[in-house]
């Protein structure tokens, strides 16, 4: 909701604010779906070199489950 004064300079900064965080969002969503696509096997690590994901080509191509 408004309040009046109308301030269209914040309204703008929120509208930017909104876009910046949709944009974010799709192109999460895109990497996700390459990740999840992607042919070849990927392996994501923690700073701790702890595995946090793997596609399902790192699976098939291993044979490992992700929970293992």
């Amino acid at each position: 909701y408004l309040l009046k004064p109308v301030d269209a300079a914040h309204i703008f900064r929120v509208l930017e604010r909104i876009s910046r965080t949709l944009q974010v969002q799709e192109e999460r969503r895109m990497y996700e779906q390459a990740f999840a696509d992607a042919g070849s096997a990927i392996t994501i690590y923690d700073l701790n070199q702890q595995i946090i994901a793997v596609n399902d080509a790192f699976c098939r191509l291993t044979g490992y489950s992700r929970k293992e």
